[in-house]
């Protein structure tokens, strides 16, 4: 993003996840432009997630109001006030109420989870500690937590398996789940 906005509008590129607080300012509306989405922004905190290869994006309201433009030639817009999630997929939005908060805590250095999929957390895990995981299990495993997001790998891995009945093993950059 540029250290300066010029012009009439300030606006970044974000691939990957970012949390944004911006004051509201009139003369030069703020955007956010993913793959798929442009956040219009009128002095507010939220966070978007759009990394390149998933199928989705999800931006959380934490405060204030942003506006969605998406689908084809972004002509469709949707609002989103308070603790709502739009999730975009293949072109379509879903709105949902989340606790924003949770969502966005891992710029305070935490990560907190509430029932959340295993499939998900290792997606983050991932990468944070650059390795890929190998679930290899048919059934749904939800997780609830708070984790240090400077935590070492094995210290994640230790945390989930106190709370599960599931193990993990590493080797190399190769994380297997052990029932």
């Amino acid at each position: 993003y540029p250290t300066a906005f010029p012009g009439t509008e300030r606006k970044v590129e974000l691939s990957g996840e970012g949390y944004f607080e911006v004051t509201k300012n009139d003369r030069q509306p703020f955007k956010v432009v993913t793959g798929g989405q442009e956040v219009s922004v009128l002095g507010t905190a939220f966070n978007i997630q759009a990394y390149q290869g998933d199928p989705s994006e999800t931006t959380t309201l934490v405060s204030g109001k942003v506006s969605i433009a998406y689908g084809p030639e972004r002509l469709h817009a949707q609002p989103l006030h308070p603790h709502e999630q739009a999730v975009l997929t293949d072109s379509r939005l879903s709105v949902r109420p989340v606790n924003a908060s949770d969502i966005a805590s891992w710029k305070d250095g935490v990560y907190v989870l509430h029932n959340s999929d295993l499939s998900q957390l290792a997606a983050q895990l991932e990468r944070w500690y650059d390795v890929q995981f190998d679930l290899d299990t048919n059934e749904p495993i939800s997780i609830s937590l708070v984790l240090s997001r400077h935590a070492h790998l094995s210290e994640v891995l230790d945390a989930i398996s106190e709370h599960q009945n599931i193990q993990f093993k590493i080797e190399g950059r190769r994380v297997t789940v052990v029932k």
